[in-house]
């Protein structure tokens, strides 16, 4: 019985703690990194709260880093130019870093590509935009906006009735 009951709650120890790989991250120096569900950290991670983060489940990004959770549940951070792509899933998103201003990288989704171009999409600002591309990941066209949730007013952009900041008005 003692024996049973061991047994139990091994596999219920192993259960609470084990945690689902979500996506891989693979570095330009082809090491690969992979990022985990978080399912067992203790409470959330430090960066879920950022202003411009762009959340895929357990993972977020901005300007300069990628977030996530290690094997062992604490919150990690990875440099976006360090990364050659990020598959989420089972290959049903890619990530992938672009120069957007000079040396400024940012993690974009890959929405379609062809043998010379890449159509990525960008989050800002709470605006969707997208961005063309080349296979060197220069962009060639960027900030073509197609946001359906804010419409363009004068040199801002509304979704219903209030002001945010002096740009945007958002209800």
């Amino acid at each position: 019985m003692k024996r049973i009951l061991l047994g139990i709650l091994l596999c219920l120890g192993f259960i609470t703690y084990s945690q689902e790989r979500v996506a891989v991250a693979t570095l330009w120096s082809g090491e690969e990194i992979e990022l985990y569900d978080g399912s067992n950290s203790n409470g959330k991670a430090k960066w879920v709260s950022g202003i411009s983060i762009k959340v895929y489940g357990p993972l977020g990004h901005d300007e300069g880093h990628l977030y996530y959770f290690s094997k062992s549940g604490t919150d990690e951070k990875v440099k976006v130019k360090e990364i050659e792509k990020v598959v989420i899933g089972e290959n049903s998103i890619i990530l992938r870093p672009f120069a957007i201003r000079g040396k400024q990288y940012r993690l974009m989704e890959i929405i379609a590509e062809n043998e010379n171009y890449y159509l990525a999409n960008l989050s800002s600002g709470g605006l969707e935009y997208f961005y063309i591309a080349d296979k060197e990941r220069e962009v060639v066209e960027k900030q073509i906006l197609h946001s359906t949730k804010k419409i363009k007013i004068g040199k801002g952009y509304c979704q219903g009735g209030r002001i945010l900041s002096n740009l945007y008005r958002v209800d």
